[in-house]
Formats: C-alpha cells, structure tokens, sequence
C-alpha cells in the first residue's frame, strides 16, 4: 500500500523536495533489528551483561506503586528465556551497573541519602555495599561520594573515593569543600572543582592510582557545559549563541561541531568512548496523521568520524533505553516501552 504523507524537519519547517507531499511507502521495507523480547510491563532499564550472553532489565510492577517496586531480569539472547535476579525498590533510575559477576544499583533510603547494593547475577546472593552515600557518581572501580562534617557553627564537605573492590575509602586532597562532577568510566580520573578561597575555584583532574592533580585549559565552569569522556579523554560542549563545539578540556583542541552533529546538543556515548550516538525523530506534518514519528539512530564514530544512520521505525524509541553490547557491534534498545530488539552494527 502507498500513502501520502510530507513532515517537519528539525526547524518545525515542512520538507520540501520538488513538491510538498512526498510519496512514501506505509509498509516496512527496512529491518529494524530483530525483536528479542517483549514485556507484559513497561521496561525502565536495558544493560547488556559482560559475563553472559543475556541483556539485563528493569520490570516496572505498577506505576502507580508507591514503593516503586521494581525486578531486574535476564533475558538469554540466543534462547529468549528470562529469569529474575533480583527485587529492587526505590531505585527511581539511578545507575544500574556490572562489574565482573556483581551488578551492582543504588536504592533511596532516607533525607536524600542513598545505599549502594549488589546482586550476583545468577541471582544467589545479594547484599548492602554501602549506605549513607550522598552526591555520588560511579565508575567500574570508584565511587566518588561526599561525606558532610558538622560542628556547632560550620560544616565542611570531602570528596571521599569507594574502592568497589577492597572496600577501602580515600579521602581527597587539598583542603576541604572541593566538589566531584565527572569520573572516567575506568575509574582513574576524577573531575574537580577545587576552592581555593572564598573567591576562586578551578576544575583540576585528580588522577586517582597516584593522588596528582592535572591543569586543564579549560577549567571555569562557565566554559562548562556537560562532561564527556572519550577515548580516555575529556571532553565538553562550548557554546557560541547558537553554535557550539565539542572540546577537549585538557589542550582546547575541536573533535565535532555543531555542524558535524546536525544541530543535536543532546548525545550520549558508548561505555568506550568510540560512539557518539543520538536519537532523531521525524515528526509528520499534520497533526491529525494516523502515521506516528519516525525514528532514526545516528551513529558517530569518534576515531574515524564515519557515520551511520540507523532507521528504527515508528515505535517510541528513547535514547536512555539503549545499551552496547561489550564488543560494540550490536546494540539493544527498547521499543515502545515494553520491547527488546537487537541490531547489528
């Protein structure tokens, strides 16, 4: 069947070629990977396992759950079986992660504090890691926490680093006050900002194997806008009104541009760095179309600069709700809500 139909680019301006409606095709002429999996709930997480050939899972029970009940599953990808792992509660999305056979995942406790915990994958055994984290962030061996001090008529604040594997804490120097806001994903660097007095502050990498701290040329926050590590480097956006470039923080040096990104300033990147990778969606022009938006994924290799694009159909597709395989030549994603596919890259 053929239908008519014309849409909106990304400035809200419909497209035009050599005349306003465009003839396109409703059926499907394009895979759009191969459905792995489908949920009787909503999906709210997807991460793909590093020990086994399985793609792990967040099942939302009910949203109306106060508790916000919530369990991680497995799903085999060559044989579709699922199995639970584990009941998680008061998760409200924060990180989910896997090292080694631990996945570990933070739960809210109490005023705003949060406890880290751990799960064999098999499901056998879990337990409390830490508790009482505050201002956190996580990396596949440190996480990076503060740890408040109070006296009668002050307070003062440490960065303080969680050894995931010995359980051993270091607090970070110079001073007090200073305040974390990026780690690699390997663990060995860490983003931030020193006080140096009432007036000043500088963001400075701390290398976490040997205590030095590194200058960055760019080291106001009012050059800062997000964090990116790629290929073991640093990297942020630097906006100019309406252009803005992605730099390295470290020597200043351009890797992409507005331009190279077709405008998109909101990306995410693969657990190496090698993939920069954003949703596009192509909404139809009229308002009342029975057609639903198209979505595209938009693959940047970081090295190479060479591009794919990645046509995914017109289910909702969200950006959060894509995962890497270890190997970063497949990718799983979830669709509509409640759908697992796989593409091969």
């Amino acid at each position: 069947m053929k239908c008519l139909k014309f849409f909106y680019n990304r400035t809200g301006i419909i497209t035009i070629f050599t005349a306003v409606l465009l003839l396109h095709s409703c059926e499907k002429d394009e895979e759009y990977g191969n459905l792995l999996f489908s949920s009787d709930d909503n999906i709210s997480y997807i991460g793909w396992s590093e020990t086994t050939d399985e793609i792990l899972y967040l099942n939302e029970y009910n949203y109306y759950d106060y508790n916000n009940s919530r369990a991680l599953y497995a799903v085999d990808i060559n044989t579709k079986n699922t199995r639970k792992i584990a009941n998680v509660t008061n998760n409200y999305d924060y990180p989910i992660f896997q090292k080694g056979n631990k996945i570990y995942y933070f739960n809210d406790t109490f005023y705003g504090y949060l406890s880290l915990n751990s799960v064999d994958i098999s499901g056998t055994s879990a337990e409390l890691v830490k508790d009482s984290l505050s201002s956190l962030l996580y990396s596949r061996k440190y996480i990076p926490y503060v740890r408040y001090t109070y006296t009668d008529t002050s307070a003062s604040w440490h960065t303080v680093l969680y050894d995931l594997e010995s359980g051993l804490e270091t607090v970070i120097d110079p001073g007090t006050n200073n305040s974390h806001f990026s780690i690699s994903p390997d663990g060995e660097w860490l983003l931030l900002e020193v006080i140096e007095d009432i007036y000043f502050s500088r963001l400075s990498l701390y290398c976490t194997s040997t205590g030095e701290f590194t200058n960055l040329k760019l080291s106001s926050l009012s050059d800062i806008n997000g964090f990116y590590w790629i290929n073991d480097e640093l990297y942020t956006l630097s906006w100019n009104y309406s252009d803005y470039k992605l730099k390295n923080m470290q020597t200043g040096d351009i890797l992409f541009t507005s331009k190279d990104l077709e405008d998109h300033s909101y990306f995410s990147l693969s657990p190496s760095g090698q993939f920069l990778y954003y949703i596009e969606e192509e909404r139809p022009a009229l308002a009342a179309s029975l057609v639903g938006s198209h979505y595209y994924l938009h693959l940047l290799n970081t090295v190479t600069r060479a591009k794919t694009v990645i046509d995914l159909d017109r289910d909702n597709v969200y950006q959060e709700g894509i995962t890497f395989s270890p190997e970063e030549n497949r990718i799983a994603y979830i669709r509509d809500y409640d759908q697992i596919y796989i593409v091969d890259l």
